[in-house]
């Protein structure tokens, strides 16, 4: 005879599942593409946002050791909720599972980039730092890091973020005009003008 928690179990699973394939289907993947603007359907996200609240009773009900993270989906809720603008509650999500994985690098950039829409660009620097301190190649982190770093008027970090960039990929067309930007910013007038032309 299956105890209740063994129930509750099932019952987790079987909502997770439905959860991971409905985001899934609106085109989210555990990377966050913030190049596209992805809009999930308003009878999914009701659809979604249902499941996600009974999927909180589930777990409430469960001990905390018997509560199991699955961390695709942790990525996959965090990021429907970021694409959902709803920054704060995408940056628990991703917090959930860098509480069980502090150097997943998915969740600190997905963080990195949520904390960084609510303005909060120190704290976003540093999870791309913590991103670059385990991969100091990190495109995605490389990007984003110029781009708070821009934000806060720090022109001369941020060129070096951008050129970091540019080394792993020289003809990446955003890296060339947020570099341009950069060298702007900084008065550098004939370097700006030559990275907006190429």
């Amino acid at each position: 005879m299956e105890s209740s928690y063994d129930v509750i179990q099932n019952q987790l699973h079987i909502i997770n599942s439905l959860i991971k394939r409905l985001i899934e289907s609106q085109g989210l993947g555990a990377e966050l593409n913030t190049n596209e603007s992805t809009v999930v359907s308003s009878e999914n996200k009701s659809k979604i946002l249902s499941m996600l609240k009974v999927r909180e009773k589930l777990q409430g009900r469960l001990p905390k050791q018997q509560s199991k993270q699955d961390k695709n989906l942790e990525l996959l809720v965090g990021n429907f909720y970021y694409h959902d603008n709803q920054y704060a509650k995408a940056i628990s999500s991703y917090d959930k599972l860098l509480k069980a994985d502090p150097s997943n690098l998915n969740s600190l950039i997905n963080k990195g980039i949520a904390t960084s829409k609510l303005g909060n660009h120190k704290d976003a620097i540093s999870l791309y730092d913590k991103v670059l301190e385990i991969d100091p190649n990190y495109f995605d982190a490389l990007h984003c890091k110029g781009d708070s770093l821009t934000l806060l008027s720090k022109h001369d970090e941020a060129l070096s973020c951008y050129e970091q960039t540019l080394e792993i990929d020289p003809n990446y067309f955003d890296g060339l005009y947020k570099k341009g930007l950069a060298l702007l910013n900084l008065q550098h007038y004939k370097e700006a003008i030559f990275h907006f032309d190429k």
